[in-house]
């Protein structure tokens, strides 16, 4: 009888594991990905109905044909940023479509400045590289380089210019 209860015990363990990791969708979502309602939500660099897909960086969604820059082109952010010295100021930024590849964008207003936009290059989903070699004349001149990833609707950015280092975090407007 004992080890009945036991065996029915661990069956229903195992079904609940089971039915827990597959959540409501029902697909195998693969390379770590996870159920988000009907569909599986990917990592980078995958994507495709089963997280089957792989995408390059800066691209994203079914056959990786979504621009992953799409998601902050036109949009405005409340930033705020302190330099080495704790000195802090808060502003807007914004975003706004480079021609130069698909997969760079502009930063405008970084640190409240207007002398130039900063190239952003998509590196993931939601995470975005700062080359300074990848920027305009006027901005490689200031050595601009640094890194963001963005998180449930907060980026967080380290910013390199003028040998000033900024940290700052920006929540979307």
């Amino acid at each position: 009888m004992l080890k009945n209860i036991f065996l029915v015990f661990s069956c229903l363990l195992f079904a609940a594991t089971i039915s827990s990791c597959k959540k409501s969708c029902g697909l195998n979502c693969q390379h770590a990905g996870s159920c988000d309602g009907a569909v599986c939500a990917c990592p980078d660099p995958y994507s495709g109905k089963l997280c089957d897909t792989m995408c390059s960086p800066g691209h994203e969604g079914y056959m990786c044909l979504t621009l992953s820059r799409q998601k902050y082109v036109g949009t405005t952010w409340s930033c705020t940023s302190t330099d080495q010295y704790g000195n802090s100021k808060t502003y807007l930024i914004n975003f706004s479509t480079n021609s130069s590849a698909a997969e760079w964008m502009n930063m405008n207003n970084f640190n409240n400045s207007t002398a130039f936009p900063i190239v952003c290059t998509m590196s993931g989903k939601r995470k975005y590289d700062v080359n300074q070699y990848d920027q305009t004349a006027t901005a490689t001149l200031h050595g601009v380089n640094g890194s963001c990833v963005e998180t449930n609707g907060k980026m967080t950015i380290y910013m390199n210019i003028d040998s000033f280092q900024y940290f700052a975090t920006a929540t979307q407007q």
